[in-house]
């Protein structure tokens, strides 16, 4: 005789969409801010150091956020703590990426303000659920 348990699963839901809808988010705003930095390169002077430092932060933005999508859904979807950390201590770099974008380059655009702002909050949400998400699954791994 074989008896089922049924468990209520630790992850969440939340986190794991919104982490679904941010990564395609990241991909048009890559896209968005490389259509937008080939029009300021055009229209604007640009330091030659200046223009290489964005295109690089703009590189370890993509890098940083699919690292993080990465570890966040695996543990999530996994419920291994260890994992939403790594998703948690990435999204400092997604972070600084965005503020870079939104405050700190060359010559910042109306629209570059909203696309990083819908970026901050999409970061903002994930950061809230991921935690949320590292308490459920680590008190599960603690037997609480």
């Amino acid at each position: 005789r074989v008896q089922v348990v049924y468990m209520k699963p630790n992850g969440s839901f939340v986190f794991q969409t919104l982490m679904e809808f941010h990564q395609v988010y990241s991909i048009l705003y890559f896209i968005i801010e490389e259509l937008l930095f080939i029009y300021k390169c055009n229209y604007f002077h640009y330091e030659p150091y200046a223009a290489v430092f964005e295109i690089l932060c703009l590189i370890f933005y993509l890098f940083i956020q699919f690292g993080r999508f990465y570890f966040g859904s695996l543990g999530n979807r996994a419920e291994a703590s260890l994992f939403v950390i790594f998703c948690i201590i990435f999204s400092i770099g997604a972070l600084y990426s965005y503020v870079h974008y939104m405050l700190l380059q060359t010559y910042v655009l109306q629209i570059e303000i909203i696309t990083n702002s819908v970026g901050l909050v999409l970061w903002f949400l994930e950061v809230i659920f991921a935690v949320i998400a590292f308490l459920r699954i680590s008190g599960k791994e603690s037997g609480i």
